[in-house]
């Protein structure tokens, strides 16, 4: 009966330490999202919003503007709305600011890259456009009569990363 005791209480005291650590580490988790949310808030001024979430940070600045590191969400609002999403890679970041919105996509493939920039230039962003390719990189530049809005697309071969870039001009 005693020694059944001993090893109830080894394995309750093993239990513990190890439910312990999981506690310790999610209260030292928060400790540090509240103190990185508080030198942010800081630097980027009081009335600025900043959020730490899992992988995600969200910098939201009192005129509406947005900038989220880590989203893997497709930005929805007045610029963003203007350009079909891109469906495929995985969005690394967003910056949304009402006129403008810039989308940085990693593990893009040159013939998505290809192919989105059709959608784009079917979509009517062809007025005084400009195209430059090199070994390492593509990129496209162009602007939409009907809402006044510009877009650039930017394609790194080495890293298959995209950026999307639209800006209406008010």
């Amino acid at each position: 009966m005693l020694r059944k005791l001993i090893i109830l209480s080894i394995c309750i005291a093993v239990l513990l330490s190890f439910v312990g650590c999981g506690y310790k580490r999610k209260v030292e988790e928060k400790l540090a999202n509240k103190i990185t949310e508080g030198i942010l808030d800081k630097v980027a001024g009081n009335n600025t919003n900043v959020n730490i979430e899992d992988d995600k940070i969200t910098i939201e600045g009192e005129d509406g503007s947005k900038l989220a590191i880590g989203s893997s969400e497709w930005p929805e609002g007045k610029a963003a709305d203007l350009i079909p999403e891109f469906k495929r890679g995985k969005i690394a970041s967003t910056m949304d600011m009402g006129a403008s919105c810039t989308i940085i996509v990693d593990d893009v493939e040159r013939k998505d890259f290809d192919e989105y920039l059709q959608v784009i230039k079917d979509k009517g962003y062809t007025k005084d456009s400009m195209d430059m390719s090199t070994e390492e990189l593509i990129s496209y530049f162009a602007s939409y009569e009907k809402d006044k809005s510009t877009i650039s697309l930017g394609y790194t071969m080495e890293t298959k990363e995209m950026m999307i870039s639209i800006t209406i001009q008010e």
